[in-house]
């Protein structure tokens, strides 16, 4: 079940199934697409950035899946609870740092 939405200007009450989109909204220094993920209140119109996203955001989200499938390998094979331990800490590092990048590149984009 999709929680709901409340959107801050008409009130209007919605879900955000099927809303969201994406868009490139600038190049960054080395020419590659900074897209902002998005959605629009389908009353209104207010808009609402969810996200901006970066070649090195990509890249680190693909480096998260690669890491959850180590998780996932061990955890099917009973691997070692240290190697286990392990990714689940440099899961845990790469989703600080992803969080803290996206609140930058939202400030720097769409602030």
């Amino acid at each position: 079940m999709e929680k709901k939405i409340i959107c801050d200007k008409c009130k209007a009450e919605f879900e955000m199934q099927n809303l969201l989109k994406d868009r490139v909204i600038a190049k960054d220094k080395t020419g590659n697409a900074v897209m902002e993920r998005f959605f629009e209140c389908p009353d209104c119109g207010t808009h609402y950035t969810v996200t901006v996203i970066d070649r090195e955001m990509r890249l680190m989200i693909q480096k998260r899946g690669q890491l959850m499938k180590k998780v996932n390998r061990l955890m099917r094979s009973g691997g070692s609870k240290e190697r286990m331990q392990k990714l689940l800490d440099a899961d845990e590092k790469l989703k600080k740092d992803l969080k803290s990048r996206a609140d930058r590149l939202k400030e720097e984009y769409a602030g």
